[in-house]
């Protein structure tokens, strides 16, 4: 698959790596819920945060990162 250039194109992704084929329709619905609920926390914290300064604005996305790959580490994702 090409870089992903939609949050859709994400979940599709996400989908085709991690959910189970024998997901039932509830799962793949409340996965994808969750998925786009995280999608749009992130929207909100970069506008909350996106006039603060380009400078600002990189620091704490470089932070977001440093989170989100450390809580990549806790669970045992390999990407």
């Amino acid at each position: 698959m090409p870089d992903p250039e939609t949050i859709e194109d994400c979940w599709l992704e996400f989908a085709r790596r991690f959910m189970p084929e024998e997901a039932s329709e509830f799962q793949v619905r409340d996965m994808r819920r969750c998925f786009y609920s995280g999608a749009w926390t992130m929207l909100g914290l970069m506008m909350t945060h996106r006039d603060e300064g380009p400078d600002v604005l990189t620091r704490r996305l470089d932070e977001w990162q440093r989170e989100l790959v450390e809580f990549q580490r806790r669970l045992g994702i390999d990407r």
